[in-house]
């Protein structure tokens, strides 16, 4: 028997997440793994895990800051969590417990943009979004129409939240954000004013692109956060460090700039009311790119 998926966790975290976790992914069909938790040798972690892999689809690691120190180096965390399988699919679904994206960074960069689930939403939310990452690879395409409906009901805001989430830190948007910033600090150096967008687009300018992939990822965001469909004030907390700073360098400047373009000023506009709301100002400071 091959199960859907086994959890690693340290022995703080089994009664208060892991267990509860695990009793959530029953009661809606999966077949997890008896519990496993760590010991704080690496090479007992690394065994774990890989016999973990042995008879589950997935592994969830519970992502606590416990759990993070048991793990001797930062190249060893990355190790441990970056594993696919021969399609290439993500097989070890981090759930951060207890943690912040600040402290996720002290033991590993690179793990900022993973995260499948973050328990402060609630278990229920934890549970979906496992569910939804578990719920399309091969394993669960022998699962009855009714499991594949529960599920799906229950998924869709974290499922939207996390991915959303996710996509901010994506090569894509990443490139976008840092060569939008660095486009705004020369204007601000040479104190030029944010020009018409229309006027880059007659120049072929090559930032356009740029503009265009970020205001995309706002659009989406604005839509989502309009029709309900994510956590905003989760995303809100998550992304707050970048918020206010792209506010002030690169949207509102783009809405005080001269824009002929009508349906571009109403696309600014939807962002500024669904996106930079007063909500962002009760969180972190800025923070470039």
């Amino acid at each position: 028997m091959k199960y859907d998926a086994f959890i690693c966790f340290a022995p703080e975290d089994k009664e208060g997440i892991a267990l509860p976790i695990a009793d959530g992914l029953k009661k809606i069909g999966y077949e997890i793994r008896p519990d496993e938790f760590l010991s704080e040798d690496n090479e007992a972690i690394r065994i774990k895990i890989e016999n973990g892999l042995k008879d589950s689809h997935f592994g969830i690691i519970i992502l606590s800051e416990v759990f993070m120190q048991m793990i001797s180096s930062k190249s060893d965390l990355d190790t441990f969590l970056i594993r696919q399988n021969v399609s290439g699919e993500k097989i070890l679904l981090p759930v951060w417990h207890n943690v912040t994206p600040g402290i996720i960074e002290k033991y590993s960069v690179s793990l900022t943009d993973r995260v499948y689930a973050i328990t402060n939403i609630g278990l229920d939310s934890v549970i979906a979004s496992l569910a939804s990452v578990m719920l399309s690879p091969i394993n669960i395409a022998s699962s009855g129409s009714e499991r594949r409906h529960e599920i799906q009901k229950i998924m869709t805001k974290p499922k939207y939240t996390m991915n959303l989430y996710n996509e901010w830190h994506s090569d894509l948007i990443r490139e976008s954000r840092i060569a939008v910033s660095a486009w705004v600090r020369r204007l601000e150096n040479n104190q030029k004013e944010m020009p018409n967008l229309s006027d880059l687009r007659n120049e072929r300018d090559i930032i356009v692109n740029h503009i265009d992939r970020l205001l995309i990822y706002y659009d989406q965001w604005a839509i989502f956060a309009k029709e309900e469909k994510i956590d905003n004030d989760l995303i809100l907390k998550l992304l707050s460090s970048y918020l206010a700073w792209y506010y002030k360098i690169f949207i509102l400047p783009l809405s005080l700039a001269n824009q002929t373009d009508n349906e571009f000023t109403h696309r600014l506009n939807i962002i500024k009311n669904e996106v930079f709301t007063n909500q962002m100002f009760k969180y972190n400071s800025l923070q470039f790119d």
